[in-house]
């Protein structure tokens, strides 16, 4: 008997052994067992996944004569016909080679007929979204009245090109990419009863190999078996596929963190013998520091978003114990550059170079919190200044002489106006900004033109309102006996009085501001205040003495 790979010899054949698709199994059970049949059928997902499969086994619960607890026997003929494609009650069609509208209009006028046995017909076509618009269209009338005894099954792995027409009349089920866990699992078992010698690694190296596929993994399987001759090892899978091995990913990154020189140069004298190719090994260093942020992060489900083993969590929760969550942050934005580089850079060896070796002598971040002052060992200090973030910038100073005396911190003076400050508004000036302020909340289109006035007088029954001479354009408007009304109408809400106004121009005076300018005069003095309030915290000092730094401008979070 011929040699029959892994891949379909391992298929499975019942919802019991479909791996990683617990929630497409228990609805489609449920289904059967409820009698709540659907007429049509979408499944889509990764390749791999197990779309073909599910399709046969839904198919070969319905039609099995000998069918116990929603399990076919696999046994009977109807079984085996199904799963090798040869029934004549359930029709596979490729999509990709049978896309156009004639191969649709076949299948149409063949629904009508009744099976030769049993109660079902199923139509299973595979790649739907090759179909072409014709076909689609020439599919949609039988598709949402199909008849009684005829159930279609379509997969696809790119849902996006199947028209909405279509979707709208199926039930349309997910399937997911397979853990790197359920992966290793299921290949554990597959080595186990085939008899062949394995190493864990091995088989983890091949499930991050599959992304997600389970069919992938059970190919790849079936090519190191042979590289192996029936004894699976990490390096000879490492050979047999073409991957970067771990543990020289692991090591590079423990002597990153230990800025150890000479053991980078080592792994970069290992990864150029051993031809590894240079885009792949960044790109897995770059997976290993967004895993050890994660383990730093939150180490308790680390194991339910990392697709490792347990002890290969645990020696990057060893890592990451070492480094802070900035550290793990600089080193992955540089690696992300030089992941960039590498692709469009001839000498990609040389890039991997100088990225490990830049990484070697990254600083250390260090937050401002757990800086400490002189004289201070305890706990770190809790910054209150504002919900601001302050960006500070080095300043370059030149070699001092030797002995060299303390240095000088410099910082950037806040630039103020020279003028003389402005003094505090009167009362009544007071009253006619919160009146117009008020009068915003009600008509904004009438307070932006008042926010460009001023209060000259208020006596009796008379409101004399200044414009400047800049503003000259908004006297005609002001003046309108539509708009003075409504001020008057405002007026006597929130006053409780009504009054007469007048409007002149007349150049502004220190103690006479409009409510525009005092709102600007007033978020001016609270960010000079904010500004020494910042340059005069003990922090913010430390960090100028250390670092000799400036304050170059402060933003809202």
């Amino acid at each position: 008997m011929s040699y029959e790979v892994i891949a379909r010899k391992w298929r499975p054949k019942s919802f019991n052994e479909l791996i990683g698709q617990n929630h497409v199994s228990q609805t489609l059970v449920n289904a059967l067992k409820n009698d709540r049949l659907p007429q049509a059928l979408l499944f889509n997902g990764p390749r791999g996944t197990g779309k073909t499969s599910s399709a046969r086994i839904f198919a070969s619960t319905l039609r099995c004569p000998n069918i116990k607890d929603f399990s076919p026997c696999g046994t009977c003929a109807e079984c085996n016909e199904i799963s090798s494609g040869k029934s004549v009650n359930v029709i596979e069609v490729d999509g990709a080679s049978n896309n156009g509208v004639e191969s649709i209009r076949e299948l149409r006028d063949s629904v009508n007929y009744l099976p030769p046995s049993g109660k079902y017909k199923i139509y299973i076509i595979d790649e739907v979204h090759m179909l072409s618009t014709s076909a689609f269209n020439a599919l949609l009338k039988t598709l949402e009245e199909p008849p009684a005894h005829v159930i279609f099954i379509m997969a696809t792995t790119e849902l996006h090109k199947v028209p909405n027409t279509i979707l709208s009349r199926c039930q349309k089920f997910d399937f997911r990419r397979v853990s790197s866990q359920e992966i290793v699992s299921s290949l554990e078992n597959i080595c186990t009863k085939e008899n062949i010698k394995f190493e864990s690694e091995a088989l983890w190296n091949i499930a991050r190999q599959a992304d997600g596929s389970m069919r992938d993994s059970q190919s790849l399987l079936d090519q190191v078996i042979s590289f192996c001759d029936n004894n699976i090892q990490t390096e000879q899978t490492v050979e047999a596929l073409g991957l970067t091995d771990r543990k020289w990913v692991i090591a590079a990154l423990t002597s990153i963190i230990s800025r150890d020189h000479d053991k980078i140069l080592n792994v970069l004298k290992t990864v150029n013998l051993s031809g590894q190719d240079p885009n792949l090994f960044i790109k897995d260093l770059l997976q290993e520091i967004r895993n050890t942020l994660i383990c730093k992060l939150n180490p308790e489900i680390a194991n339910s978003i990392i697709d490792l083993s347990n002890t290969a969590i645990s020696e990057l929760e060893t890592i990451a114990a070492s480094l802070s969550e900035e550290d793990l942050h600089l080193l992955f934005d540089m690696t992300l550059k030089g992941a960039q580089d590498v692709t469009r850079s001839s000498s990609t060896h040389l890039v991997l170079e100088m990225l490990l070796l830049r990484l070697a002598s990254a600083p250390r971040i260090q937050h401002i919190e757990s800086m400490t002052l002189p004289n201070q060992t305890a706990a770190p200090i809790k910054k209150n200044i504002s919900k601001k973030t302050v960006e500070v910038q080095p300043q370059k100073l030149a070699t001092p002489p030797t002995p060299a005396p303390k240095p000088v911190v410099t910082q950037k003076v806040v630039e103020t106006t020279t003028k003389e400050p402005v003094t505090e508004a009167s009362s009544q000036q007071e009253q006619w900004n919160e009146l117009v302020t008020k009068i915003e909340t009600l008509n904004p289109v009438v307070a932006a033109k008042l926010k460009h006035s001023y209060l000259i007088d208020k006596t009796n029954d008379i409101i004399t309102v200044g414009i400047s001479p800049k503003m000259k354009f908004l006297t005609e408007q002001v003046k309108d006996k539509e708009f003075v009304g409504k001020i008057q109408n405002y007026v006597a809400t929130l006053w409780g009085k009504r009054y007469n106004f007048e409007f002149q121009e007349m150049a502004e005076k220190k103690n006479n501001m409009t409510p525009n300018k005092l709102k600007l005069h007033k978020e001016k003095t609270a960010e000079i205040e904010l500004r020494n309030k910042i340059e005069n915290h003990p922090i913010i000092k430390k960090v100028h003495d250390v670092f000799k730094t400036e304050i170059v401008s402060i933003k809202d979070l």
